[in-house]
């Protein structure tokens, strides 16, 4: 389930605004985002919150996550293969 907002002094990544509801934070750096400014509707939203092993990465860090899930599953292989030949 995505982390509460408990404080009022952080702002949307998007609009720079304190205010508003259906808040949305990143896993990874942390910044809060409105759902409207991500154009996530009432409805999904509702579902997000819903779902206990929901993650939920901002555009920037999903597309790095992008790039480092393949690397490791690089390196986890080659860590299979030399504890294999050890």
């Amino acid at each position: 389930m995505p982390k509460q907002r408990t404080e009022s002094t952080e702002k949307c990544a998007t609009c720079s605004r304190a205010t508003g509801d259906s808040w949305l934070a990143c896993e990874i750096c942390g910044d809060w985002y409105h759902a409207k400014c991500l154009q996530i509707t009432d409805e999904a939203y509702k579902v997000l919150h819903k779902l206990e092993t929901c993650h939920w990465f901002c555009k920037s860090c999903n597309e790095k996550v992008g790039k480092i899930i393949p690397t490791l599953a690089g390196l986890q292989e080659r860590i299979a293969t030399t504890e294999k030949n050890c």
